[in-house]
């Protein structure tokens, strides 16, 4: 039998859509429901608040990014799912190879999240991350030091995922391993190379092997860019998203890349 339901409850139905052209060329074309995405992203609320053409046309470009990347952040924007899971033309890898898979996925949607501005979704892929480690972990495999530059490569110094990234190499991090990084440094992300050696420097000094990223990582935010003064994106998961009805005066005038720049 088919579900009915109230017609005032139909979601977007009578709710402002921006189109969202991704690719070089724009090529790949999504409307998004604007209360959305204005909730979330602090780029796309500065493109629609402004005199900017943006607002103006009601068009936001990303020609840096693809498809697949902007599509999943869509679906996360929907859900709250973040859909990075290998599929079924991967079921015949094993389950550190179905993973590994996974988290090489996780470093464009960091950076679309940082683009966009969206802590939520970047601590999303924070946790994410996290998680698939975890998995690893359980599997008897680890987070390849390899996969850390992926991480590196337009996310901001201080940045959470660079953090995380590091903390996760250091704790499985051996002897060899660090010799290995003089090997590597030419094709190594220099501040990547930079943190893991001062990450390993202070776990030397201080004796003690520290405490595992993976521990208790699911009721912690340290990893998170949220900070204390607004509320962890698992708090509000069932909570409505809407806009702000008001906001600080100095921002009226900030174009959405002054914004993610002020940022940093």
């Amino acid at each position: 039998m088919v579900q009915r339901g109230f017609e005032a409850d139909a979601t977007f139905a009578n709710e402002n859509m921006i189109t969202f052209k991704i690719g070089p060329n724009g090529d790949a074309v999504f409307m998004v429901p604007e209360g959305r995405i204005r909730a979330s992203s602090e780029f796309a609320d500065a493109a629609m608040r402004g005199p900017w053409q943006e607002s103006q046309e009601r068009v936001i470009a990303l020609p840096e990014f693809d498809k697949k990347t902007f599509g999943t952040y869509l679906q996360w924007l929907l859900t709250g799912v973040v859909h990075t899971k290998a599929g079924c033309a991967d079921g015949n890898k094993s389950i550190e190879a179905r993973l590994y898979s996974e988290i090489l996925r996780l470093p464009n949607l960091s950076v679309l999240g940082h683009y966009l501005l969206d802590n939520d979704f970047r601590d999303s892929i924070n946790d994410a991350l996290i998680e698939c480690t975890a998995d690893l972990h359980r599997n008897g495999s680890k987070f390849p030091a390899s996969y850390g530059p992926d991480f590196y490569d337009k996310t901001p110094d201080q940045s959470p995922i660079r953090k995380l990234v590091v903390d996760l190499v250091v704790w499985d991090m051996r002897e060899f391993h660090v010799l290995r990084l003089k090997t590597d440094r030419d094709t190594m992300h220099p501040d990547y190379i930079m943190d893991l050696l001062l990450a390993v420097s202070s776990r030397l000094v201080s004796g003690t092997p520290g405490k595992s990223p993976l521990d208790g990582w699911d009721t912690s935010c340290k990893y998170h860019c949220h900070g204390d003064e607004k509320p962890c994106y698992r708090k509000k998961a069932d909570t409505p998203r809407v806009i702000p009805t008001k906001r600080p005066a100095s921002d009226e005038a900030q174009s959405p890349d002054a914004k993610r720049q002020a940022s940093g």
